[in-house]
């Protein structure tokens, strides 16, 4: 009889998933509809209406309880099966499925029944009998194996002797792995089970049991972790809304056990916190029942003043991170309503204090004390708000990564959609073509809450964008990488930041759009406000998509496939796709023929700074863009560089970058920057000594951009410890140099080489951030607003930052003139003691202090340019050179 049910069992599930991956529909209930559910110990009154109902199999859904709610028997396609009926739970969350003679012939054959809890968000949800309600949609699974294959011994005459088989998250996320990996038998579900209840640290015998009930008003610790871990794992939408997103998780290969596993690891962290919360009003090994409820509903209280990860992008002057409740919280200038915070926004409107700069416009970008240093949360519109007295916004939940555009911010969720907010000038949030048209002009278009991006040109049955594991945001436009290896970019294309024309996609601008430099913007400017597909060679899938870029974007594909996996598309102003930007010299002359140029009298038309269209707004457009190209290699020609006082070059100096340009006077003059960072204008002349080499971009692991799409900082699998410096600008002085650095462990006597798992880049000066496997960090390139965070201790062009001794870092995040890190103290007692520390400038708040004195707007600070320097960001007070740690007891803001 056994190996006869193996091979039933087997035949079935096989089969289960071979339906499931072939795309079986997701039907909510399938063919019960509300004429066929029943109340609770209702009989059949179906097909087989005139059988009578012999036995009785109980069920019980366990998240908390969750009463009133639909439970079904599932077919093979995890539709509820209409031969079955459709039953509500009761107060407990019990449901009892009366069987007659032939539905208990169906389930003997099969060998198993597998159950559905449908639950919508809003749902009751009872944790020692204290009332919830479920803050998003909830879908539960669980398959009841039969005891020697005899469904007879799982089935009672008499209910109320009934042993209910548990539903409950963690069965869930059992199903989720079975349907992927086609595990076949009963052992294999319990051993699953039973590798959840040890990442959970408990048994599971306490994982499968009925860890809500308590007859004395409290719970053993394994109980309670138990019952709390469920929670967590509903509430931070580690589950699946719905069947169609189960089956969706199937088709994804990312998608496999040992995913659950980290998040369950993740969970763990989250559940130490809260019974040690709980602890506090305990005794002994036993958790009074109030405690843990209580625990429970203060986790955002706990958890939201954690960061797990950060922002990194081209933020002006502001970031954002992912909390341990996965929300996002952002800090910093507001100028855009890009902090994501409706409340916070119509706060300081209310206010009311704009600069004197304004001049009557009452844009947002001229409002005073627009900004904050305490974290708010990224909201969105209550999608339950049915009264006045439910809030009009709520915390963006279920986010698992946040990156920062310039003036608009975007989120990946658990649900592996996207969500963003702030300007939408551009189509940058990707919400479709009437969310920009119906704005009267730019400064209308801005969302200060966030909202999910639309599908586009993406075969999606939910119609938003989805399956999406990593993003790449630019100036005015956002590129995502999907787990199926496609791209997606939306936002502005004038330069080809999508990847291709799409022409037939587009729009222009609805509202005139005047330009320094009589430029015909109206007709330059090219924006598709929707996600398309980046048209890549067939059988190319990517893996990797770069941070950095201002104008372009980068990706990789698997080096096993093909060694040359560096892909590009976009800005080529500095020749960053093509190599060759020399080829646009000619029609920049043209262009310029007769024009008033800004920067006219300062720059010659061969400097690529100049090679863009200027808009008076504060906008700029790269003039040449190049659609994706498979970037191979790239010539180098090393320079260096020395400025020579005399005519005859004999009297020289070295310098970092020397340019020659017209003094005004039919004479010349130099502009040079020495090693030091510092910029000086003289008479005299460049010298220029040159060597060349051939730089080949193969097998390479980790990748950024910088530098207004002119320097590729990258490491290749050839060797993980040798980062790569190519800066690429070959129009106008010649300069295509590449550097190489390995990165060593200098407080260890063998200098060790370390590998590096991740580059992240600034977007305005040479410089990004390298985190080694170690988790040591260094910084390459320049110290301006003393990003090196190493005190100006030195000027290496390759700085370890002065983080605490022995701390690890976790994560880097880096904005315009500031950046902030994410550091474990692997000898603290708490093993989750995650501290942030932030450097750089602080002008508007974004280091997570208050200078006390920004009694100013962001006009006011975009207004005091001179050469390249600013009163407002160049006060020392306003500049942290060292890291320092933003207090734990920061008043975030509700």
């Amino acid at each position: 009889m056994k190996n006869q049910f193996k091979i039933k069992l087997l035949s079935a599930l096989v089969m289960s998933a071979f339906l499931t991956a072939c795309g079986g529909s997701s039907g909510g209930s399938g063919g019960s509809s509300s004429n066929n559910t029943t109340d609770q110990n209702t009989t059949d009154q179906g097909q087989t209406s005139t059988e009578e109902s012999l036995a009785n199999l109980s069920v019980q859904i366990i998240d908390g309880y969750l009463p009133s709610i639909d439970v079904c028997i599932v077919n093979q396609k995890l539709e509820c099966d209409d031969r079955f009926d459709t039953i509500k739970t009761d107060d407990k969350g019990k449901a009892s499925f009366n069987l007659t003679k032939s539905q208990q012939a169906i389930l003997q054959d099969l060998g198993y029944v597998k159950f559905k809890a449908i639950a919508p968000k809003g749902s009751r949800d009872l944790v020692f009998d204290r009332e919830r309600s479920l803050s998003t949609d909830l879908t539960l699974l669980g398959t009841k194996f039969f005891n020697g294959g005899e469904l007879k011994e799982e089935l009672t005459q008499d209910e109320s002797e009934s042993n209910s088989f548990k539903i409950t998250p963690f069965t869930t996320l059992v199903e989720y792995s079975i349907n992927h990996k086609d595990h076949p038998v009963a052992r294999e579900y319990e051993q699953l089970l039973s590798n959840i209840a040890e990442k959970l640290g408990t048994d599971l015998n306490t994982v499968i049991s009925d860890y809500n009930e308590s007859n004395d008003g409290s719970a053993s610790e394994d109980n309670a972790k138990a019952l709390v871990a469920g929670e967590l794992i509903s509430s931070l939408n580690l589950l699946s809304k719905s069947i169609a997103d189960v089956i969706s998780e199937q088709k994804d290969t990312d998608y496999t056990f040992d995913t659950i596993v980290e998040n369950l690891q993740t969970i763990k962290v989250y559940l130490e916190n809260i019974l040690k919360a709980a602890s506090e009003d305990s005794a002994n090994s036993s958790i009074s029942s109030t405690a843990i409820v209580d625990a429970i509903k203060d986790k955002n209280e706990i958890l939201s003043k954690s960061f797990i990860s950060l922002s990194t992008g081209l933020a002006d002057e502001w970031r954002c991170g992912t909390t341990k409740a996965n929300e996002v919280w952002c800090w910093g200038n507001n100028a855009w309503a890009n902090l994501g915070n409706p409340n916070f926004s119509e706060m300081v409107r209310k206010e009311g204090k704009y600069s004197t700069s304004a001049q009557g416009n009452k844009d947002e970008a001229y409002l005073l004390n627009n900004w904050t240093a305490d974290p708010i949360p990224v909201q969105i519109k209550n999608p339950n708000k049915t009264s006045d007295n439910d809030p009009e916004y709520i915390n963006l939940t279920g986010i698992t990564k946040v990156t920062t555009g310039n003036i608009f911010g975007c989120a990946i969720s658990l649900d592996k959609e996207v969500w963003c907010w702030g300007d939408n000038s551009k189509g940058q949030l990707g919400l479709g073509e009437e969310t920009v048209t119906q704005a009267s002009s730019a400064d209308k278009a801005r969302y200060d809450y966030a909202q999910r991006v639309i599908a586009g040109q993406q075969d999606s049955k939910s119609g938003y964008l989805s399956n999406v594991v990593d993003l790449s945001i630019g100036q005015n436009q956002v590129c995502a990488l999907t787990g199926d290896g496609d791209i997606y970019c939306w936002g502005d294309n004038t330069a080809l930041e999508l990847g291709a024309e799409f022409k037939d996609e587009g729009m222009r601008l609805p509202w005139h759009t005047p330009s320094w430099n009589n430029d015909d913007l109206d007709n330059i400017v090219w924006i598709v406000p929707h996600p398309v597909k980046v048209p890549a060679p067939e059988g190319v899938k990517f893996t990797y998509l770069t941070k950095g870029g201002y104008w372009s974007h980068c990706a990789l594909t698997d080096p096993k496939i093909d060694e040359y996996n560096l892909w590009c598309w976009g800005d080529d102003t500095r020749g960053l796709v093509s190599g060759e930007n020399d080829q646009y010299v000619d029609e920049i002359a043209q262009n310029w023929a007769g024009k008033n140029h800004k920067n006219e009298g300062v720059y010659t038309t061969t400097e690529t700074w100049n090679w863009h269209y200027w808009e008076k707004g504060g906008e700029w457009y790269p003039m040449f863009g190049r659609p994706l190209k498979q970037v191979k290699s790239r010539v180098s020609h090393t320079k260096e560089y020395s400025v020579c006082d005399d005519p005859n070059q004999e009297s020289c100096f070295l310098v970092e970058f020397c340019f020659d340009y017209d003094d005004g006077d039919g004479g010349k003059r130099v502009h040079y920057w020495n090693f030091n960072d510092e910029q000086y204008n003289a008479k005299g002349q460049c010298k220029i000594e040159e060597d060349e080499s051939l730089v080949e971009f193969k097998n390479i692991k980790t990748i950024d951009i910088t530098e207004y799409d002119s320097v590729f900082y990258f490491t290749s699998y050839d060797d993980l410890s040798t980062v790569t410096g190519f800066y690429t600008d070959n129009a106008s002085n010649g300069i295509q140099e590449a550097n190489t650095w390995t990165i060593v462990d200098s407080s260890s006597d063998l200098l060790n080489h370390e590998d590096i798992s991740l580059i992240t880049t600034g977007v305005e000066t040479a410089h990004g951030f390298i985190l080694t496997q170690a988790g040591h960090l260094y910084e390459v390139g320049s110290d301006r607003y003393g990003i090196k965070g190493n005190g100006h201790a030195s000027n290496d062009y390759v700085t370890k930052v002065l983080t605490p001794s022995g701390y690890v870092v976790q994560d880097v995040g880096i904005n315009k003139r500031s950046a902030c890190a994410l550091v474990e103290n692997p000898r603290a007692k708490d093993s989750d003691e995650i501290q942030l520390y932030c450097w750089g400038s602080s002008t508007f708040g974004q280091l997570g202090i208050d200078n006390k004195d920004n009694n100013f707007s962001y006009m006011d600070t975009a207004f005091s340019w001179d050469n390249g320097n600013n009163e407002y960001f160049d006060k020392e007070t306003r500049i942290e050179s060292t890291p320092i740690r933003i207090d734990e007891d920061l008043t975030f803001r509700k």
